[in-house]
């Protein structure tokens, strides 16, 4: 089955591409965590390093999809999935501030799973 990013609409709160993420993490007391999910808008420096910044990209992300925007140029619209403990989000954001082939991002949003 290929996952689609832009499938994902209005998903329920633990659904995700139309298939139920049950995934759970357990922290130092033995309770269930569960995991975030973010969904962000990626524009590159430019289009010559864009294949290069998916596969910097690859190992981290759980989907990748490119978006056309204009002239060319397009985006990559990502899922990044991390446990759901405090700062996990902002450890994303600077990771893709420190890409030098990264231009901006934008958090278009993040759910629990």
């Amino acid at each position: 089955m290929t996952r689609k990013l832009l499938d994902v609409v209005n998903v329920e709160p633990r659904c995700v591409y139309g298939t139920a993420l049950f995934v759970a993490s357990r922290d130092l007391r033995g309770e269930k965590m569960g995991f975030v999910v973010a969904k962000i808008k990626i524009m590159p420096k430019d289009m010559e390093s864009f294949e290069e910044l998916k596969a910097s990209l690859k190992d981290q992300v759980e989907v990748m999809e490119e978006e056309p925007i204009a002239f060319g140029m397009n985006a990559l619209l990502v899922l990044f999935k991390m446990e759901d403990v405090g700062g996990a989000q902002d450890k994303i954001e600077e990771k893709l501030r420190q890409n030098p082939l990264i231009s901006s991002f934008e958090i278009m949003s993040v759910g629990r799973v």
